[in-house]
């Protein structure tokens, strides 16, 4: 069963609505929030959500190219980030010493059919400097 849950808007003039489907019983809209509405700042990547059949029933979530938490299975070196691509707000490379948290949230707004919403799924994180795992990371 699928029904309009939660209702969005953005700064670019889009709207819609955030769709529950049979997969997830639980409430969309985190609850420890008593307002009404949450807004996130940051950067809404392009949609990579497919339907390859053309009839709603096969959607391929394409990669992007790398730097993104999910963006590709846990023990691939594309689903890394590396400290050292770090940039501030005007998007200009700067030297962190170290982490001591990291904020990480779905950088998509997409419905993909029966799928429902894209969302960031992370079951865990490890330092790979401590492990003393090294990997190919993009420049």
């Amino acid at each position: 069963m699928r029904f309009p849950c939660i209702r969005w808007e953005d700064n670019q003039g889009n709207s819609g609505y955030k769709v529950k489907n049979r997969f997830h019983n639980q409430c969309y809209f985190p609850e420890w929030i008593k307002e009404d509405k949450i807004i996130f700042n940051g950067t809404c990547l392009p949609q990579n959500a497919v339907d390859e059949s053309g009839k709603g029933s096969y959607f391929v979530l394409y990669k992007f190219r790398y730097g993104y938490a999910d963006n590709e299975k846990n023990a691939m070196d594309e689903s890394a980030i590396d400290i050292d691509w770090a940039v501030n707000s005007k998007g200009q490379k700067i030297h962190l010493p170290g982490i001591d948290f990291i904020k990480i949230y779905t950088g998509v707004n997409q419905e993909s059919g029966w799928l429902g919403e894209c969302s960031t799924e992370i079951s865990g994180i490890e330092d790979l400097h401590v492990l003393g795992v090294d990997i190919d990371t993009r420049k």
